[in-house]
């Protein structure tokens, strides 16, 4: 290998890699990676699609699942594997391609994205009794036009027909924006949406708020993207970024690719050095960023309802009592009145309550029936009674 290969090399790990690589990379790394690494960045993608805080972003499911169909195009070998391990491939093939894989026996979450999308009677539907409910909900709603989301409880909102804003958390509305449309989300869609993008900003979120601020910056107005470039205080090439998407024209994205591609401010300099780097350290690259992903070991595959991952714990102290200072007790007095010491309300906070409340979803693992709190704890989880008690999981 010549030296300047291996500079390029280097340099594409530099970009990339620094701490544990974003999500949002996944689907330049489907695009370079040799054919042999597909299905494990098939699998990470898998990963993205229980939509999770900070986490998780099914987004990144769809544009990789896009260009793992293109790759695999190229590869019709390597198809059946990808559509085993992420189905929504399925829907991004021509409608021929889909059909003979169907017939040659894809499994059935595979044979029901070839059939959403293409419904020109080449592709067999699968038989409900074998898909999952929500899949029997999507198919059973006959509606045309539905976009192949790899969130399949939320494609089957999508698919109901009612699907009320309201009901959604902030996350949910995000994802969903581009098939709710800014009037139907509406001003209180729009609100939940930056202060979703702004609560993520810190480090290890910030990937995932400039996901969600690429999604919607063309539902919002320049006020609404001015609270979010606004008070964050970011490393200057995110700053650029939020700039960047900030001043973008509000025409919709062609597809989740380019969104994803939005979101990352080294693509453009990725891109560059992979159109330099010669083939094989291109794919030695995107091999050594992928396998420093996290990686879930339950996960082999992705799931119809696959369960969320424990929340980032906030950067704030539990609620606790806490011990009274050791002091003499003087006279009683006010709050923030003369005499006054911080901390002497004995609750180690500002008095008040805070304005700034999020309802977190939980939904039972078996049916779906959801719940909302404003806090999370994992020793008093909220159960489903309806399906015997089952411990909700955390959604978002």
């Amino acid at each position: 290998m010549t030296a300047p290969h291996v500079d390029t090399y280097q340099k594409i790990l530099a970009l990339a890699a620094d701490g544990p690589p974003a999500p949002s990379l996944l689907p330049w790394l489907a695009r370079g990676a040799a054919e042999g690494d597909l299905p494990h960045i098939a699998r990470l993608a898998a990963a993205q699609t229980a939509l999770a805080a900070m986490r998780r972003w099914p987004a990144v499911t769809d544009a990789t699942a896009e260009v793992l169909a293109v790759r695999g195009t190229g590869q019709p070998e390597l198809l059946p594997w990808l559509a085993e391990v992420l189905p929504p491939v399925m829907a991004y093939l021509d409608e021929a391609r889909a059909a003979e894989l169907v017939r040659a026996g894809v499994r059935a979450d595979a044979a029901a994205y070839a059939a959403l999308r293409h419904t020109g009677g080449q592709v067999a539907r699968p038989t409900p009794e074998s898909l999952h409910p929500l899949w029997q909900q999507v198919l059973a709603a006959q509606r045309t036009g539905l976009p192949p989301l790899a969130n399949l409880r939320l494609l089957a909102e999508l698919a109901s027909g009612v699907l009320d804003p309201a009901h959604l958390s902030p996350s949910e509305v995000v994802y969903l924006l581009p098939f709710l449309g800014a009037d139907r989300a509406g001003e209180a869609g729009a609100q939940m949406a930056v202060a979703e993008i702004t609560d993520s900003l810190g480090p290890e979120g910030r990937w995932y708020a400039a996901a969600l601020f690429a999604r919607t910056v063309p539902y919002l107005d320049d006020s609404r993207r001015s609270e979010v470039t606004g008070g964050a205080v970011l490393p200057a090439e995110w700053s650029e970024l939020f700039e960047r998407l900030a001043g973008r024209d509000r025409s919709v994205w062609k597809s989740a690719v380019p969104e994803i591609a939005a979101a990352h401010p080294a693509l453009a300099e990725l891109d560059r050095l992979a159109d330099a780097a010669a083939d094989e350290d291109l794919a030695r690259a995107c091999a050594e960023i992928a396998g420093r992903m996290p990686v879930d070991p339950e996960l082999k595959r992705w799931e119809p309802a696959p369960a969320a991952p424990e929340p980032i714990p906030l950067e704030r102290p539990r609620l606790t009592t806490v011990a009274a200072p050791d002091r003499e007790h003087g006279p009683q007095v006010t709050l923030g009145g003369p005499g006054y010491e911080v901390g002497g309300g004995e609750r180690a906070e500002l008095p008040g309550l805070s304005t700034r409340y999020r309802l977190l979803k939980f939904a039972c693992p078996r049916c779906s029936t959801p719940q909302y709190r404003t806090y999370y704890d994992e020793r008093d989880l909220p159960v489903c009674h309806e399906d015997g008690d089952v411990p909700m999981r955390f959604q978002g």
